[in-house]
């Protein structure tokens, strides 16, 4: 609880949604059904409190957003309940230079897309 209000307090990326999707998380690692229901709540109430105002203050119409929403939902959990324990190939300098490269390459789209 302390952490997410510290989350809450400086603002931080998901704010308390990270660390009760977090905590969710690691309590229905292996119930692929409890994780699938309680990741959906959490999104559903990240999705209300979020997405929708999001949308509404962006002229997107809100279904769309549900639908985007509920499909990366649904998409994480199918992966997650696949998960076997095992860690996975060592891909650890793919991930070094791919994520600082993938934030280059979104916001030059940005700056593109707004100029």
């Amino acid at each position: 609880f302390a952490t997410a209000v510290v989350c809450y307090v400086f603002k931080t990326d998901y704010c308390s949604i990270g660390v009760l999707l977090i905590f969710v998380l690691y309590i229905a690692k292996s119930k692929p059904l409890k994780l699938l229901g309680a990741v959906l709540v959490i999104s559903l109430y990240y999705l209300h409190f979020k997405g929708i105002y999001a949308a509404f203050n962006a002229g997107i119409p809100i279904p769309t957003v549900i639908m985007l929403q509920f499909a990366a939902t649904l998409s994480s959990v199918i992966i997650m309940a696949f998960y076997n324990g095992k860690q996975g190939p060592k891909m650890k300098w793919f991930f070094y230079l791919y994520y600082p490269l993938h934030l280059l390459v979104l916001g030059s789209i940005d700056k593109l897309w707004t100029f």
